[in-house]
């Protein structure tokens, strides 16, 4: 059987997309911080059978609340595979599989097969999704195929009812893998509030999962994230972060930030077919994208997701409007007389995309390596492992609290898991002071708070802070250098302050 020449370069492009992922993914044999909690969570379970519900570790002892499926199907490829394979090579290949199902979508939309593997092809190179996917071991390497599946049978779902079927399975795996299952429930909502609206028809297949899957999403996020509800009200949906580094997880969204994190041309594209279908024509099958789009895009201005999770959503859905704008420009180009110049208009396009989609990736791609912990690191926490006690509590800066319990296997004073912390906007200050005071009673003070045993002193810290020195330390009786290499130093506390 003669395979076709699309699914050919459809495989040569998913290829050498993954292939370029796993370049830069390669190039360090470490991880972003954020995967060491992933990590921990993997191995939790190999050696157990069930993940971390309770951290003994983090912020010396608390509850996790969140969907687990992630690391159950990491840890099912860990006991087949070396850990360089499930860690790098699985989310990677995940990530990558976007393009598939974006060539299924736009082609659907289209009905033309180089429009969908070009969209296919812009969509291998969205900057935001490399930078966040490439190392960090991420969930939303599956999440967002997982949403852009889900999309495809939704549009599909009058076809046939095994579409129906796979919904309901993706709706399941999707609430156990990610809360963020409920930005998917608030789209479906808007699109059916856009066809009333618009005065079409509401099928009764849709309005059976739309309302199923509203029930059982409600009702399981209730029951699974109560103990949060009641202990942080309304404030759960910002995760209970401190309001100190608030602003930087959901500052304000910029026209810069928005096409160096998506890309120039489906940005303009994709926010122009939004335009077009809401003011001037109607289709049903793009109100269903485009519901996606206005969701995710007022949740990203009432700040109720973060700016780098909203572009994680939001920019392949904009590449979908993408690829069915693309294809209006091409029709209307064939019928005027610069249908001769219709090359040059292609050329313009993937010039356009190679300089404001392609290089934008690849320094994404290098920032996201550059965050990666270090050799130096992973040997200083090591180190501490062998030489400290095991019920030992670590103090480094926010960014390293899930590296530092990873490798060391020691508590730590902080990590960006809020949930639940009733004192994480005091820890925070606590440990911004201590890097930058020059008091060592004041010092003393924070580390005895917590009841800080060691203090891991990294180039990373030294940078945040603007120092490279701890001043205090230089009392050897209260602060003993314990180690002192490749510009990392470990300091054990010995100091109490007395009660007066």
């Amino acid at each position: 059987m003669r395979v076709k020449s699309e699914y050919i370069v459809l495989a040569l492009l998913f290829a050498a997309i993954c292939g370029i992922r796993l370049y830069f993914a390669f190039q360090s044999e470490h991880y972003a911080p954020e995967a060491y909690y992933t990590i921990r969570q993997v191995e939790h379970i190999l050696e157990t059978g069930l993940p971390l519900f309770n951290d003994d570790l983090s912020y010396g002892g608390r509850s996790l609340f969140q969907g687990f499926l992630y690391f159950y199907i990491l840890a099912a490829f860990r006991t087949v595979l070396p850990e360089a394979i499930v860690y790098k090579v699985i989310p990677n290949l995940f990530a990558t599989s976007i393009i598939i199902i974006m060539y299924a979508i736009t082609l659907y939309l289209t009905r033309h097969k180089s429009i969908a593997l070009f969209s296919a092809y812009v969509a291998g190179f969205i900057p935001i999704f490399f930078f966040k996917t490439i190392n960090d071991i991420s969930v939303y390497a599956l999440v967002i195929p997982i949403i852009l599946l889900f999309i495809y049978c939704m549009l599909r779902l009058h076809e046939h009812r095994s579409y129906a079927i796979v919904i309901i399975v993706l709706i399941l795996l999707f609430r156990l893998i990610h809360p963020s299952v409920t930005l998917l429930i608030l789209s479906l909502l808007t699109y059916l509030l856009l066809l009333r609206l618009e005065g079409l028809p509401q099928l009764k297949e849709e309005i059976e999962i739309i309302l199923f899957s509203t029930f059982l999403i409600v009702w399981s996020i209730f029951i699974t994230f109560k103990r949060p509800f009641l202990a942080h009200g309304i404030d759960v949906i910002w995760q209970n972060i401190p309001a100190e580094i608030l602003n930087n997880y959901f500052k304000d969204l910029s026209i810069i930030e928005s096409v160096y994190a998506i890309g120039l041309i489906p940005l303009i594209l994709g926010m122009y077919t939004i335009y077009r279908y809401l003011f001037k024509e109607k289709d049903r099958s793009l109100y269903l994208i485009v519901s996606f789009a206005m969701t995710i895009t007022i949740l990203l201005w009432l700040k109720f997701v973060s700016l780098v999770v909203g572009m994680l959503f939001l920019s392949p859905i904009l590449v979908i409007l993408f690829g069915v704008s693309y294809q209006r420009l091409l029709e209307y180009f064939e019928k005027t007389r610069l249908a001769v110049h219709k090359q040059l208009l292609i050329l313009v396009f993937v010039l356009s995309f190679f300089i404001f989609s392609i290089v934008p990736a690849f320094v994404s791609a290098s920032k996201a390596m550059q965050n990666n912990v270090s050799d130096a690191e992973i040997q200083a926490l090591a180190w501490l492992q062998e030489h400290s006690e095991q019920k030992a509590m670590v103090l480094g800066n926010l960014e390293e609290g899930h590296v530092i319990t990873a490798v060391s296997r020691r508590a730590n004073v902080l990590d960006t898991n809020f949930l639940l912390i009733k004192d994480a906007e005091y820890r925070l200050k606590g440990i911004n002071l201590f890097f930058t005071t020059p008091s060592e009673t004041e010092a003393i003070r924070i580390l005895d708070a917590y009841g800080v045993d060691y203090i891991f002193f990294s180039p990373k810290t030294k940078a945040q802070y603007n120092t490279q020195s701890l001043e205090f330390t230089g009392d050897k009786i209260c602060f003993n250098e314990v180690y002192n290499r490749h510009g990392i130093q470990i300091y054990r506390a010995l100091c109490t302050l007395e009660a007066t």
